[in-house]
């Protein structure tokens, strides 16, 4: 039997290698992986805007400092900043919808920021169905942080909303890779 190294070597040795960034990276491999593209995921609210950024390298939601909103031309300035600082290749914003498939009353805003950020960045923005993820961000922080007042805090200072925006962004990387894998383009 063949070492690990043995093993990597054959495969490297057997399959063509394309082009990265930086580095080779052997095709067999390069298959596995959605994209080398940094993506900034927005969870809207009408009192602060949960944020999360993937790694480009490993493809992993991190979760952002949650945005405390004023109006609506100075969120949009500091998400103009955050996609030009962080390079940000795409864009999703989590839309509040209901269980029945209904539009929220907060629907309308998210689309509008998404539509805004589109159209003042020139970066593509999705939208993606964003039922249960706070839900899921306030079950995980319970879990993690026993106690009621830490809990309290823990809403108020956003980390619940970028929770939910991490949320949301490992949904939409798991899907990406989900049909990347099926060979389904989108």
């Amino acid at each position: 039997m063949g070492s690990v190294n043995e093993n990597w070597a054959k495969k490297t040795r057997k399959s063509r290698t394309i082009r990265n960034q930086r580095t080779f990276v052997p095709l067999w491999y390069s298959r596995r992986v959605v994209s080398r593209q940094t993506i900034l995921a927005i969870d809207y609210g009408t009192r602060r805007l949960g944020l999360a950024i993937s790694e480009p390298a490993t493809e992993i939601a991190l979760p952002f400092p949650a945005l405390v909103r004023r109006n609506t031309g100075w969120d949009l300035a500091q998400l103009e900043a955050l996609v030009a600082e962080r390079e940000v290749t795409k864009i999703v914003v989590g839309l509040p919808i209901h269980m029945n498939g209904s539009p929220s009353s907060e629907s309308e805003g998210a689309r509008d920021l998404a539509q805004r950020l589109e159209t003042s960045t020139g970066i593509e923005v999705e939208m993606l169905d964003e039922r249960w993820t706070t839900v899921e961000a306030e079950r995980i922080l319970r879990a993690s942080e026993p106690g009621k007042r830490r809990r309290q805090r823990s809403r108020k200072s956003g980390e619940l909303d970028s929770a939910a925006a991490t949320i949301l962004l490992r949904t939409y990387l798991d899907r990406s890779r989900m049909q990347s894998t099926m060979g389904n383009p989108s």
